[in-house]
């Protein structure tokens, strides 16, 4: 009699587990994947990690561009050409797009209603790009490499000081990310001035560092934004109160960094390289957070019932920043660094 396959659920993934054949197979993708054998108590452990596949030859992450002159390949290239195109094996713990597969796309995005000449996030965009899309999922970004030596280069760079050492920066272009941050900026900047009765007051940004310990929590981040509900998980120390944590430097977030996954690797980042979030950071009024802080307190003489925004670990030179809302930080570039 044949086996009766074993079924699981592991987050939002459901397997069939063939105890006989040592496979497993994922009911939404249809993914099937040679299981190990693991030295650890529990009988025939199974690790979620893919047996190697056959090299397919496939463009990577942020190709060179298709057919369009005007519109540049966001993640997914049409042409594979030289060190862009990707070999590797798919692997849940190497790559960005967990259980799916990147795939070509031919629509493009049009960035042209919401690039603005001075504005402090799109004065480097793209007018067009292709999207990023997997084989399940369609997502609300594109993203392309830049290049060492360019102005753009020079701006990432700067902040970095004498810190680690920038070795490959990938734009991040999402319109829906850009609007809500454009809206939380103009409002809290009319807050600001009914405050202080001075028109001239304006929040100040903030250049700020965020790790990922996945590769796939890249792709959600750049597809999503900032989420401030997971400081709310049992895992969370929230030691200066509940919000998304940043570093004011990237050395501060490398602790908390994955590795460069296979897609940016075949788009020229060095294999064994961390990799971060640089984003931009509005603040209009910070204050030193408390341990597991829910909601950050009233600023002192606000007519307005304004609360202050941003916690900090310390007033004289905070190394870390907490920001209370999913608007108020846009995850401008992906960084890498040594």
């Amino acid at each position: 009699m044949p086996a009766i396959p074993l079924v699981v659920t592991s987050g939002p993934h459901t397997y069939s587990i063939d105890l006989a054949l040592l496979t497993q197979t994922n009911h939404r993708t249809g993914k099937v994947r040679t299981l190990r054998m693991s030295n650890v108590q529990i009988p025939r452990q199974l690790l979620d990690q893919a047996a190697p596949s056959p090299p397919v030859s496939k463009v990577g992450l942020f190709g060179p561009s298709g057919g369009s002159r005007n519109a540049p390949a966001g993640l997914f290239g049409l042409t594979p050409i030289g060190g862009f195109a990707s070999n590797e094996a798919s692997s849940h713990s190497d790559s960005m797009f967990e259980e799916a597969e990147q795939v070509p796309v031919t629509e493009e995005m049009d960035f042209t209603e919401v690039k603005h000449c001075g504005h402090p996030i799109t004065q480097y965009w793209d007018d067009r790009l292709k999207p990023t899309k997997s084989s399940i999922t369609g997502f609300h970004y594109a993203a392309v490499v830049v290049h060492p030596g360019s102005p753009e280069w020079a701006a990432i760079r700067a902040p970095m000081g004498d810190g680690p050492q920038l070795v490959a920066a990938f734009r991040v272009q999402n319109a829906r990310l850009l609007k809500k941050w454009d809206s939380y900026m103009h409002q809290l900047k009319e807050d600001l001035t009914l405050d202080s009765h001075n028109s001239e007051a304006k929040p100040h940004l903030v250049t700020v560092y965020h790790g990922c310990s996945s590769p796939e929590n890249l792709n959600w981040i750049a597809h999503k934004g900032f989420d401030v509900i997971y400081s709310a998980s049992s895992r969370s120390i929230n030691a200066y109160g509940h919000g998304v944590y940043f570093g004011t430097r990237p050395e501060i977030s490398s602790r908390y960094c994955c590795k460069a996954p296979k897609e940016l690797r075949s788009a020229g980042a060095p294999e064994g390289s961390k990799v971060a979030f640089l984003s931009l950071m509005i603040v209009g009024s910070a204050t030193v957070g408390e341990k597991k802080m829910l909601k950050p307190p009233l600023v002192p003489g606000t007519k307005f019932g304004r609360h202050y925004d941003t916690m900090l670990n310390n007033y004289t030179e905070p190394t870390i920043m907490v920001a209370t809302d999913n608007a108020q930080v846009y995850p401008a570039y992906i960084v890498c660094f040594q």
